[in-house]
C-alpha cells in the first residue's frame, strides 16, 4: 500500500502536515515526535495503535470504522471513503496544527474514554459468564 499512500499524499498535498515512517523507526520514537496519530483504516475494531498513542499523550483522529468511536469522539472521526477521509483528515490536521488547545482537548477527551473503556468487563470474562449462564 506504500505506493498508493504516497500517491494520495502527493495528490492532496499532505506532505506538509503528514510524515510517514518506515518500520525501522521504533514506535516509542514515533510517539515521542508525534503531534497526532491518523488512523486511516477502512476496517477495524479498536486499534492497538490508538491505545498506544493515547497512553503516550498523543491525540488520535480516525476513520469512523468498527468501534473506533468508543475512544474517538465525533470531532476526531473521519468519513471512511478514501476521498472523503483524505479531505476530512487534511482539514482536521490543519486545524489541530494551528490550535494547540484543541489538540490537547481532543487527547483529554480520548484519554478519559480510554480510562472508562479499560474499566469495562473483558471479552473473556463476558464470554465465560455467558457460557456459565447457558449451562444452567
Amino acid at each position: 500500500m506504500d505506493i498508493f499512500a504516497d500517491t494520495l499524499i502527493e495528490r492532496y498535498d499532505l506532505g506538509k502536515v503528514l510524515e510517514r515512517r518506515p518500520m525501522t523507526v521504533p514506535v516509542a520514537k514515533t510517539y515521542q515526535d508525534a503531534d497526532v496519530l491518523l488512523v486511516s483504516s477502512i476496517n477495524e475494531g479498536i486499534t492497538l495503535t490508538t491505545i498506544e498513542a493515547l497512553a503516550a499523550g498523543i491525540p488520535v483522529i480516525s476513520t469512523d470504522v468498527g468501534s473506533q468511536s468508543t475512544l474517538i469522539p465525533k470531532q476526531g472521526l473521519l468519513r471512511r471513503m478514501t476521498s472523503e477521509m483524505v479531505h476530512d483528515a487534511k482539514s482536521a490536521l490543519a486545524h489541530l496544527a494551528s490550535n494547540e488547545d484543541d489538540r490537547k482537548q481532543l487527547w483529554a477527551v480520548e484519554e478519559n474514554r480510554l480510562e472508562k473503556f479499560s474499566q469495562l468487563e473483558s471479552a473473556d470474562d463476558l464470554f465465560a459468564r455467558m457460557l456459565k449462564g447457558w449451562n444452567k
